[in-house]
């Protein structure tokens, strides 16, 4: 994945993973590190930590096509959630 230059290491959690202060205190020491580069997400349950974040933000692109595949998704699922209703009346 793009990382912007002056990283000095890698760490990655998974999605909703829990974060330990002093877990990643003692990465950032280990790597020398001076900041903690986190999304905007991971930022807001990091507030009360005792090092400093940079935040990047991410933008998300989706192509037309895949748009027209959401849409037919939710336009589908919606009728077989009409019908169920109207059947369960």
């Amino acid at each position: 994945p793009y990382l912007p230059d002056g990283v000095v290491a890698r760490y990655y959690l998974s999605d909703h993973a829990y974060f330990d202060e002093e877990r990643l205190g003692k990465r950032m020491d280990e790597c020398g590190a001076d900041t903690l580069l986190v999304t905007q997400k991971d930022a807001v349950k990091m507030e009360g930590f005792g090092f400093p974040l940079s935040i990047i933000q991410l933008e998300l692109e989706v192509e037309e096509k895949y748009w027209k595949k959401i849409a037919h998704t939710i336009q589908r699922e919606s009728s077989h959630i009409r019908k169920k209703n109207k059947n369960e009346t």
